[in-house]
Parts: structure tokens; C-alpha cells; sequence
């Protein structure tokens, strides 16, 4: 209630924010909801395959985790010269 005034049905529009998530392989973008004092809600997701331009996840159930990036291979030690 504000004043006088009282909103009588939740409003149709939620305000959040988009967190955008990449790998150069794949995008995903997720549109995230936080009530005041409240948990933040994953509503809405999208996944691209940038390689082949397609769309491969869409929904409000949450998106996949994109893949962990590879690990450089390990650098052998220099050979110590005999004198």
C-alpha cells in the first residue's frame, strides 16, 4: 500500500537483470529475478551454439552449465645442461 492507493493484483512485469556467460563455443544468456529479501529466481534462459548460429536450450527451467574451459598443457621443465 502507497498513500491511499493499494495494488490490488501482482503486476504482469518482474524487474531484473541478464547475466550473459561465454566460452566462444557457446552463449548463454539467463534473465534473473530478485524479490526484496528474497531468493534470486532464474526466469527465463537462452543458449547459442555460436559455432552453427543456432539456438540449442531455451525455457525457464535453469540452463545448462556451459563447459569448463581446457587447461593449457603443462610446460615440461628446461633439461639442465651438464657441464
Amino acid at each position: 500500500m502507497v498513500g491511499d492507493h493499494k495494488l490490488e493484483i501482482d503486476p504482469i512485469v518482474d524487474f531484473g537483470y541478464l547475466t550473459v556467460t561465454t566460452d566462444a563455443k557457446t552463449m548463454n544468456i539467463t534473465f534473473k529475478t530478485a524479490h526484496h529479501g528474497g531468493p534470486v529466481t532464474q526466469r527465463d534462459f537462452v543458449t547459442l551454439d555460436l559455432v552453427k548460429g543456432k539456438i540449442t536450450a531455451s525455457g525457464s527451467k535453469p540452463a545448462p552449465k556451459p563447459p569448463k574451459p581446457q587447461k593449457p598443457p603443462r610446460k615440461k621443465p628446461p633439461k639442465k645442461k651438464k657441464h
